[in-house]
């Protein structure tokens, strides 16, 4: 894959059934940088950790976008 000259990141959706959780985990165990997390009604809908300029966004299992985690 080759990328356009002005591309200067990526982002990366991940799919989790348990949101805080996998965001915490991702901080914790790989050391990545926690960005935001936005709740919905008392569910959280968004979370980002960051490593160095890559962009990784826990998504919910079925949640808005309809995501399925895998099986």
């Amino acid at each position: 894959m080759f990328l356009e000259p002005t591309t200067v990141g990526t982002s990366t959706l991940l799919v989790y059934d348990d949101i805080p959780a996998a965001h915490a985990y991702l901080v914790e165990v790989f050391g990545l940088t926690p960005g935001p997390v936005e709740t919905h009604d008392g569910e959280t809908v968004h979370a980002e950790v960051r490593a160095v300029r890559v962009i990784w966004m826990p998504l919910p299992s079925g949640g808005y976008l309809g995501a399925r985690r895998p099986r």
